[in-house]
C-alpha cells in the first residue's frame, strides 16, 4: 500500500496526515487471484470465509492474473 504524506498548516508542529489508498476487494461471488503454495496463480471466488480473509490480510489477493504474477509471492517461485 502506497502512502502519500501531506503537511497541513493548521496542525500543531510535528503532525501530518497520512492518506492511504483503499485496497481493492472482490464483491461476493466475484473472482480474485492468488498465488498458491506451488507458485501457480489461481482464481478463487470471494465468499468472505477465513481463507479469503487470510489471503487478503497477507496481501496475496489480486484483481487480475497479471497483478498476481508481478507480486512478491509469485517471484519467490519464478524469480
Amino acid at each position: 500500500m502506497q502512502e502519500m504524506k501531506i503537511n497541513i498548516t493548521d496542525l500543531p508542529e510535528g503532525y501530518e496526515y497520512v492518506i492511504r489508498k483503499k485496497r481493492w476487494r472482490a464483491k461476493k461471488d466475484e473472482p480474485y487471484y492468488c498465488v498458491d503454495s506451488r507458485g501457480n496463480v489461481d482464481a478463487a471466488f470471494e465468499c468472505f470465509d477465513f481463507i479469503d480473509q487470510a489471503l487478503f490480510d497477507s496481501g496475496n489477493y489480486f484483481q487480475s492474473e497479471e497483478e498476481a504474477k508481478q507480486s512478491k509471492f509469485y517471484k519467490v517461485f519464478h524469480g
